[in-house]
């Protein structure tokens, strides 16, 4: 699990799920749930916001393909992280055009062998959720106090970016047209050549996110984190926003001290 987020692979050890079973979607256990959702109704996208685990017994969809179909495809653009059905009096199997929708969109499909409770299910993981979402407020807060710190005392913007490269650990690349690019950890030329190409075109299985750094509205600069190894999540991405601010801060004041030298 990570330390700020549940992904669908996390749940399937939470103890509700001992009778669940994954039958689509296998690329898609990595999606991050952000709220659990039951839904019994066909028209879904109003409904939701994304990221939504949704539970349902299939009472709406129940021997009618094409509102089966219309539901999944209705979870898919409302970006929703999965779908929980629970095997029984209304539904008994799941479609194969169904499993082949939810696959070549890497949607998640678990189904229940055996009879839950759904509330359970949403009290024990919304539960969870609030408390990692305590958690990432209370670590922003500390690196945001850190990060202050450092802009008081920092001379290069390569200072803070020391600063989040050590705190999060993920190779980071600073972009400033007209100048040389600066990469945490530091690389070889060949090394640098080749994780920039990558950033151009990022394989499928890497993690990627830029931030812009402005001065007085220009776009001035450009972070990146780049990993092969980890996710990037959205505890990564308010990291880099925080530090693109104080990069921004420092930027300024550099350029009002040469002012009036």
């Amino acid at each position: 699990m990570n330390y700020y987020s549940i992904k669908i692979s996390d749940i399937l050890k939470n103890k509700h799920f001992a009778s669940a079973e994954v039958i689509a979607g296998y690329e898609g256990l990595n999606n991050i749930i952000k709220w659990v959702h039951i839904l019994e109704v066909c028209n879904v996208q109003k409904l939701l916001k994304g990221n939504e685990l949704v539970l349902t017994t299939g009472v709406s969809i129940q021997d009618d393909i094409v509102k089966f179909l219309d539901f999944v495809q209705g979870l898919i653009e409302a970006k929703s992280a999965g779908l929980c059905i629970e095997y029984g009096d209304y539904v008994q199997r799941v479609p194969d055009e169904v499993i082949a929708l939810a696959n070549q969109y890497h949607f998640p499909i678990i189904v229940f062998h055996k009879v839950v409770a759904f509330v359970e299910i949403t009290h024990e993981l919304h539960s969870s959720i609030i408390n990692q979402q305590y958690l990432m407020v209370s670590k922003l807060e500390k690196y945001a106090q850190q990060l202050s710190k450092e802009t008081l005392i920092a001379q290069t913007p390569e200072h803070l970016l020391k600063t989040m490269y050590n705190y999060l650990k993920i190779p980071t690349i600073f972009k400033v047209e007209g100048q040389e690019t600066v990469f945490f950890p530091n690389l070889s030329q060949q090394q640098r050549k080749v994780m920039l190409s990558k950033v151009e075109d990022p394989p499928k299985e890497s993690s990627y996110l830029s931030q812009p750094v402005y001065m007085f509205d220009h776009h001035y600069a450009e972070i990146i984190l780049y990993s092969e190894e980890k996710g990037i999540t959205e505890f990564e991405s308010l990291i880099l926003d925080r530090t693109a601010t104080a990069l921004e801060q420092l930027l300024i004041r550099n350029l009002y001290v040469e002012e009036k030298k």
